[in-house]
């Protein structure tokens, strides 16, 4: 923690000027989290500094900076050192935070310029955990909190001076363990004077008496003319009333004191306007009247108390409740808080304050949890608003995926709000109305996604298919031409593609049918020509050929006609009538093969001799 002081007046007056613009630049959730931060501090204010309840605290945020006033009236007892370190302990205890930089001030209601002001950088702090203490008969003890306080956007701050501003009142100063003595600014009357005033008084009395006959009840009345026991009684309380309410050990201890004050305070009452001791009682009534009354604010703060720590024990239903539980802890402390240290009160007291300070925080710490789940909520609420609307209007498959990314941000916002926070079961309906929404949306996506997909497939196998078919693989083609219309006809009919995929199958299938025709073109052009190739192979080449769909050319090679040429004359030079045969058998069984094959291809044949000329020819019709 680093401190270092700076000019009050000119660094206020610049927060003063950036006033609005910083509430400008708050948005709406800066602004509410100021606000939980504000009154968090001003609530450890009301449970730790007396007359706390005085004060008032505001936030605001500067770029990196928190701005934090707090202000009080004019005639309120200040002690500056006291009010920083506890904000320091609260904030340090109950927030973690990042590293920040912040300012305090401290100013006067109605002043423009503060009078105390500290500057500081914080380093990060692990959250305190809240310690538990029992005190007091009524086992009031600070109630545990079930929640952690969530990280906040806030610094810490740390007193940087310790002045105290206080407003002049009447001067106290101890005369011995048992009696306070008070400034008078009346002198006494003299002891002569009394004497006189006495008898003149007595005088009077016996006078009138006399005239009406009533000397009897004058006589019998208290402290007329007999020693007034009364006023003994009361003095002896006045002086061993500290003591007596510094032992007592108890609420019931205290309950007894507060009933001998009363008894003494009536008995003084009774003391008619013509004692001389009327005078005395009106003191001793007005001093043992205050005790009295201080003793009933305290007994009825131990009440309270009573009251809040029985609220305490049961369980949370709603925010309510929560801050009911708050109210009656404030309404606790507060009485307490005005027990100054001098009072006879304050060892009585102190105890059970401290316990009441630590329910109220434990309180202000569930009270600021709950308010952050039901903002959550409700942040969730319009978010879901958002979500609805893309998910309706959506016509893309990047729609879509905003829609689904906007309800998974609502459903993950709900889903960490604990079982044992008052917000819970309000959680649990939304997320069971937002989250089938979230289903839908993500399945809606998935299949826009497939279908995106699946129409890049038939882009891809169209093109592959007429690659194939400009390289004649043929086969090739027609399964690419059956993937792609497959595809488009199983295309999902709900999402943006079925449209474009259904205008496609028309062509597709025209394209599949062409290339499953040229196909079986192909398969029975290649039978063709096995049987040529077969044909016209032989240890010498009998003929080379050419054919389409139409027609089968076959031209008889020169070395054929050459190797038949000799076997011929090699047979006559012989005289030998077989190869003669044999050759001619050749030549006819050349013509029927290729006749064959002509009427198997279903296309016209024409046959030429190594010159040239036509030998065989025929035609389908």
């Amino acid at each position: 923690m680093y401190l270092h002081s700076t000019n009050t007046e000119s660094s206020y007056s610049q927060v003063e000027e950036e006033k609005n613009q910083q509430h400008r630049c708050l948005g709406s959730t800066s602004q509410q989290d100021l606000q939980l931060l504000a009154q968090l501090l001003q609530e450890y204010l009301r449970a730790e500094i007396p007359s706390g309840e005085f004060f008032l605290v505001r936030c605001a945020f500067k770029k990196k900076q928190t701005m934090v006033l707090i202000e009080h009236p004019s005639g309120v007892r200040v002690d500056t050192k006291a009010i920083f370190t506890v904000l320091e302990e609260a904030l340090e205890s109950e927030l973690n935070l990042s590293q920040q930089y912040l300012e305090l001030f401290i100013r006067v209601v109605g002043a423009k310029l503060p009078y105390a002001k500290c500057s500081l950088k914080l380093e990060m702090k692990e959250p305190a955990t809240l310690s538990q203490k029992n005190s007091g008969e009524d086992n009031e003890e600070p109630i545990p909190s079930s929640f952690s306080t969530a990280a906040l956007s806030f610094p810490l701050i740390a007193p940087s001076s310790s002045e105290s501003i206080e407003d002049p009142e009447p001067t106290l100063r101890d005369t011995s363990e048992n009696e306070v003595e008070v400034e008078i600014l009346t002198s006494p009357p003299s002891s002569k004077t009394k004497l006189h005033r006495k008898i003149t008084l007595i005088c009077g009395i016996l006078g009138i008496v006399g005239i009406f006959g009533t000397a009897g009840y004058l006589f019998s009345s208290p402290c007329v003319v007999s020693k007034c026991s009364q006023i003994d009684t009361a003095e002896m309380l006045t002086q061993k009333s500290p003591l007596l309410v510094r032992g007592a050990a108890s609420d019931s201890d205290l309950v007894v004191r507060h009933k001998k004050l009363n008894l003494a305070i009536n008995s003084l009452k009774k003391i008619p306007r013509i004692s001389p001791h009327h005078n005395k009682a009106n003191e001793l009534i007005i001093n043992l009247s205050q005790k009295s009354e201080q003793i009933e604010q305290v007994l009825q703060a131990f009440q309270t108390g009573r009251q809040a720590t029985q609220a305490s024990r049961g369980t949370i239903s709603n925010l309510s409740e929560l801050q009911n539980r708050q109210q009656l802890w404030r309404d606790a402390i507060a009485p307490l808080e005005t027990i100054s240290l001098k009072s006879e009160l304050y060892n009585v007291v102190r105890p059970k304050l401290t316990v009441y300070r630590q329910n109220l925080k434990a309180v202000n710490e569930l009270l600021f949890s709950e308010q952050r789940w039901l903002k959550k909520i409700k942040d969730a609420s319009s978010v879901a608003k958002v979500a609805s609307a893309r998910q309706t209007q959506a016509s893309s498959l990047k729609d879509l995926q905003k829609a689904q990314s906007t309800w998974q941000i609502v459903v993950n916002a709900l889903k960490p709000i604990p079982k044992t926070s008052v917000a819970y079961f309000q959680a649990q309906q939304k997320l069971a109305k937002y989250q089938p929404k979230l289903v839908v949306a993500r399945q809606r996506t998935n299949q826009e996604l497939a279908a995106a997909k699946s129409y890049e497939q038939i882009l891809s196998a169209t093109n592959q298919a007429e690659s194939y078919e400009r390289s004649n693989q043929l086969e090739l083609a027609v399964m690419q031409w059956k993937e792609a219309l497959n595809t488009a006809q199983n295309i999902a009919s709900n999402t943006s593609y079925s449209q474009k995929a259904q205008s496609l199958v028309e062509p597709l299938s025209s394209a599949l049918t062409q290339a499953q025709r040229r196909l079986k073109i192909y398969n029975e052009q290649d039978k063709t020509r096995n049987d040529l190739e077969r044909t016209c192979s032989g240890e010498v080449i009998v003929c080379e050929y050419t054919f389409n769909n139409k027609q089968i050319v076959v031209r008889v090679t020169r070395e054929y006609e050459q190797a038949l040429e000799q076997r011929l004359i090699d047979a006559s030079l012989q005289g030998d009538s077989e190869p003669i045969a044999s050759v001619n058998n050749h030549l006819q069984t050349l013509q029927q093969a290729l006749e064959a094959i002509s009427i198997n291809a279903k296309s016209s044949l024409i046959v030429y001799d190594a010159q040239g000329n036509v030998i065989q020819e025929s035609k389908i019709h």
